[in-house]
């Protein structure tokens, strides 16, 4: 009876064996056509020399799900690297990932560490992406104007936002990279209005901006009525600002100037004549909206990082 068992085991053991193999091996054939077809089990694709990290944070009582990507030779050296922080990172990640990598394989770029703040649960539920981009980037709070009425109602947590950013996330990433004192931020519509209130209000958090379509209408452009005293008495280091928008994003009808803010914005941080700040605005032919990003970010990245 037991060397039965055992032949039986040895039998199971050869059979699970082939499995496993056929399981990591591609199938071949030849097509009429001369093309060669695997019938090999698809995976899914990642992002080289990226990882994913989770930090709550107790500013905010939010868990933040962190997205890294360093430079391809990081490891291979024992420099400090610049960090540019992504807004949005549940779409902009991937997209400024490749642009930095491109632009750094081919000696257009220094090395930059990338760290995009997203968010824990369904990346593409459009009621949580909503919630948390109005909760996280608007300082003050409506009770309407931002997709609804209930979305609205999670206004108003921008300054949290901005603590956590200062006093946790900052030093976490100090503390597990090696991170140099030069800091960007990349914003695109309300995160894009969030990095203009964190140049203007907290000038010390970031010194590169790239500002994409900020949403400036926000509050009844509350952002316009504001005191520029932290920003003209800041000294500490040069701040270099590019703004971008679609030219198809001027409506004004429907309470959207976002061309006209945004160069009335850079027109008036211009005139505050600040020696240490230096603002380019451009306006993209033909863009809407939701296709501005990839091109605004990559005319932003080569300019404040010239």
């Amino acid at each position: 009876m037991i060397q039965g068992q055992k032949i039986l085991l040895g039998i199971l053991f050869v059979l699970f064996s082939w499995y496993l193999q056929g399981e990591h091996q591609s199938e071949t054939t030849e097509s009429g056509s001369g093309i060669t077809v695997t019938n090999e089990r698809p995976s899914s694709y990642s992002l080289p020399h990226t990882e994913v990290r989770t930090l709550r944070s107790l500013e905010t009582g939010v868990n933040y799900v962190l997205y890294i990507s360093l430079p391809a030779q990081y490891n291979q050296t024992t420099r400090e690297y610049p960090v540019l922080f992504l807004l949005d990172a549940d779409y902009s990640f991937a997209i400024a990932h490749n642009v930095v990598e491109h632009f750094t394989q081919r000696n257009n770029l220094a090395g930059i560490i990338l760290a995009g703040i997203a968010y824990r649960g369904k990346s593409q539920d459009m009621e949580i992406y909503r919630k948390n981009r109005v909760r996280d980037y608007t300082p003050s709070h409506v009770d309407s104007g931002v997709y609804s009425d209930e979305i609205s109602a999670y206004s108003g947590g921008g300054q949290a936002f901005l603590r956590f950013i200062n006093n946790e996330l900052i030093p976490y990433l100090a503390g597990h990279f090696r991170i140099a004192d030069e800091r960007g931020i990349v914003g695109h519509s309300l995160g894009g209005y969030f990095a203009t209130y964190t140049l203007i209000h907290s000038p010390a958090t970031f010194n590169r901006y790239i500002i994409v379509s900020p949403s400036l209408w926000y509050d009844d452009h509350m952002i316009f009525r504001t005191d520029y005293s932290e920003l003209t008495s800041f000294t500490e280091s040069e701040i270099t600002v590019f703004f971008g928008v679609g030219s198809h994003e001027n409506q004004p009808g429907r309470g959207w100037p976002m061309v006209d803010d945004m160069l009335r914005m850079a027109d008036e941080l211009r005139d505050l004549d600040h020696d240490n700040l230096e603002v380019h605005a451009e306006v993209f032919p033909d863009e809407i909206h939701n296709s501005i990003f990839p091109a605004a970010f990559t005319r932003g990245v080569r300019i404040v990082y010239d």
